[in-house]
């Protein structure tokens, strides 16, 4: 047997998780662990849960607990008891609101194994062999090498291994090299307009270029406009960046997204300054009583016709009636409530 002390691994597809085997239920605690562990996020990125939005960080999952009933087979008082086994034991914890329980995986690199060198040293040797042949090519007066490349490309793949001091000449040296490449006249203008709003100096382009192919600079400072008025000044700012307002992901719905008109304020912000009628009060098990609140805010926000609604708030409505709706029935079956 091997030493668990050791620190071993193995990598495995998620894809695991739905395979017929895993239809053998109900899962164990360890199965149900590993599936959480396996589909948490290994970045940032934004997601999608019933109509809104989320921001992911590394080692976070968005999942709702009728979703994780189903997935292992368990009641909803086993999943409950078991993040809470969670939470004592140190390894995950969990927030969220009525309609999405984020999950965050505590120590998360410990069992994703990313402190293994030999990965490190294998992306170690990919980073320095484009590095140098980019630099080469530039050193001789080529575009062979940088054929295909593109700037994000090769600014993520060297950001991602600079995380020890080892590692950062490799990152120097693709910056270096990614500086020397000339942007076009429409990425110049976008990435000095994001600057100048956000008061930064952001010398990579990251996904403006791949933008521009689809959009115009009009439709970039649009975006830029929306998010800056929305985020400046809140914990949000720090995605005020070319990466996360230009992913393929992000830039269409920004694009589309409904602003509050006149002197309206929008609904969550609105829901800030009633904190009786705030849903977050509640613990994200009690999504009985988040239903509740937050369709009295809904209609206390509605009557007063001065709150501004998005798609998202009226989709939350709908999921929350049908999440009071159930657990209603529930109570008058069981003799509860």
């Amino acid at each position: 047997m091997l030493d668990k002390t050791n620190g071993n691994w193995v990598k495995i597809s998620r894809e695991v998780f739905y395979h017929e085997l895993a239809d053998d239920k109900p899962w164990s605690r360890l199965a149900t662990w590993i599936f959480l562990v396996a589909m948490a996020s290994t970045g940032e990125r934004t997601v999608q849960f019933r109509g809104h939005s989320y921001i992911l960080t590394r080692g976070q999952l968005s999942i709702s607990l009728g979703d994780l009933e189903e997935k292992t087979g368990w009641s909803r008082g086993r999943v409950r008891c078991f993040f809470s086994y969670l939470k004592r034991k140190q390894m995950a914890n969990t927030s969220g609101d009525p309609f999405c329980t984020l999950v965050t995986i505590l120590n998360y690199d410990k069992w994703q194994g990313t402190n293994c060198q030999a990965v490190i040293g294998k992306k170690n040797d990919i980073a320095s062999s484009i590095a140098n042949d980019i630099a080469s090519s530039i050193a001789n007066d080529s575009t062979e090498a940088v054929e295909g490349c593109t700037n994000n490309i090769v600014h993520d793949i060297a950001s991602s291994i600079a995380n020890d001091q080892q590692n950062k000449n490799v990152f120097k040296n693709v910056s270096r090299v990614v500086q020397k490449t000339e942007m076009s006249p429409e990425v110049s203008e976008v990435l000095a307009y994001l600057n100048e709003k956000v008061k930064r100096n952001f010398k990579v382009p990251g996904d403006i270029p791949a933008r521009l192919k689809d959009y115009s600079v009009k439709d970039c400072k649009t975006v830029i406009d929306k998010k800056c008025k929305e985020w400046l000044g809140t914990d949000l700012a720090r995605h005020l960046d070319p990466v996360t307002l230009f992913r393929p992901s992000n830039f269409d719905r920004y694009l589309n997204q409904v602003e509050g008109t006149g002197n309206k304020a929008i609904f969550k912000e609105w829901v800030k300054g009633h904190p009786d009628l705030d849903w977050h009060r509640f613990g994200e098990d009690n999504q009985y009583a988040r239903a509740c609140t937050y369709l009295l805010a809904f209609k206390a926000a509605e009557k007063s016709g001065q709150v501004q609604f998005e798609t998202g708030d009226l989709e939350a409505q709908q999921l929350a009636i049908q999440i009071k709706t159930e657990e209603t029935q529930k109570s008058i079956r069981g003799g509860k409530r």
